[in-house]
């Protein structure tokens, strides 16, 4: 007998181009994808990678069209002065303060949004959780790529972990070189 599966939609959205990082960004989306199917094995899980504010919008709306609501909704990439980042160095593409506020995304009572990006804690996750009214989450400082979910475990000459993780540090962009060093120790 088949599992019934839910309205409730986790949407984990990812950037490859902008900048670098484009495939552990994946993987990293991956690895999220997997652990949630876990752990909310009734809900539809949408893993896509996406380049343009446009390709946000479809995601959205692609949930909004089935009748699906998302209780959580995860955003792995780059991060500017303005938020999170689309497109590449040379076309990057940021939603407005207004572009945001005109947003309708299907957020479930208990919904929140996560910016797994640099520095998208400071003010970027209060504006969107007061803009949307959803609870939002980030991450303070630059981020890196990790072997562990919790906190910098460097992942090996290899580069090719099966499982990787976007977790925030103090490193040598945010702390200068004796920070990334102490990263790596």
């Amino acid at each position: 007998m088949a599992q019934a599966v839910s309205s409730d939609h986790i949407l984990i959205l990812y950037t490859t181009l902008y900048r670098t990082g484009g495939l552990k960004f994946q993987i990293a989306a991956q690895t999220m994808k997997a652990e949630k199917h876990q752990q909310f094995p009734n809900h539809n899980i949408v893993c896509k990678a996406i380049e343009s504010k446009s390709e946000f919008l479809a995601a959205i709306e692609e949930i909004k069209s089935a009748r699906g609501v998302i209780s959580e909704f995860h955003f792995i990439g780059h991060s500017g002065v303005y938020g999170i980042m689309f497109g590449t160095d040379k076309w990057p593409e940021q939603f407005s303060p207004f572009e945001w506020r005109n947003m309708s995304i299907p957020f479930t009572k208990e919904g929140h949004i996560y910016f797994h990006a640099c520095r998208s804690a400071r003010w970027f996750a209060p504006f969107i959780s007061r803009t949307l009214g959803v609870r939002a989450s980030g991450n303070y400082w630059y981020t890196t790529f990790s072997s562990s979910p919790k906190n910098f475990k460097w992942e090996g000459w290899s580069g090719k972990n099966p499982a990787l993780y976007v977790v925030s540090c103090p490193g040598k962009k945010s702390h200068g070189v004796f920070a990334s060093a102490a990263k790596y120790l």
